[in-house]
């Protein structure tokens, strides 16, 4: 994918995100709680919303980051090693849009 649509794609997300704004995402996670037939706003769910768009902004945090500038990362200092470089523990979240057959 070349970086001109890469970027074009991240000033489109957050345009969406912008017309949605916090508290429409909030109000948002509210809905399927108050059709399940509970109240978002009871003490024990009053911080639900809240933490359900943090942890989306977590998730989601690659998105405003330049993969160009992520993968541009070398290895500069390897000239006198002669075995294989191994980065372990890396943490790996797949999002992936589900389509109905």
């Amino acid at each position: 994918m070349q970086s001109s649509s890469i970027e074009a794609r991240l000033r489109r997300a957050l345009a969406r995100k912008r017309a949605v704004g916090r508290a429409g995402a909030e109000a948002a996670v509210g809905t399927p709680i108050e059709w399940a037939g509970d109240d978002p706003d009871r003490e024990g769910l009053k911080g639900t919303p809240g933490s359900v768009v943090r942890a989306y902004e977590e998730f989601f945090a690659g998105y405003a980051e330049d993969p160009v500038a992520l993968l541009a990362t070398t290895f500069e200092k390897t000239a006198a090693c002669d075995q294989m470089i191994v980065l372990r523990d890396i943490r790996l979240e797949s999002h992936c849009a589900l389509k109905p057959s």
